[in-house]
């Protein structure tokens, strides 16, 4: 799986910087819910939006059997 998630990572970064730079406030890495293989391995888990065209940067992708989500999470849930 550590194969998978930095090019997943490096992908949200690019199309943030590219089409959503005003848009999202801070992209997010989480370290709880990972399985210990992917612990030493960098991935994204939610992003805060700033507005509301942010939420086209949602995307679920099943890749090998394994599910992985970018969602937006308000300040408000923070």
């Amino acid at each position: 799986m550590a194969m998978t998630n930095k090019p997943l990572a490096e992908w949200a970064i690019r199309k943030i910087e590219a089409e959503y730079r005003e848009d999202v406030c801070l992209l997010i890495e989480h370290m709880t819910h990972k399985l210990p293989q992917d612990l030493d391995d960098t991935t994204f888990g939610f992003f805060i939006p700033a507005t509301n065209r942010a939420n086209g940067l949602s995307q679920t992708f099943i890749i090998g059997g394994i599910g992985h989500d970018l969602f937006p999470l308000p300040w408000e849930r923070i």
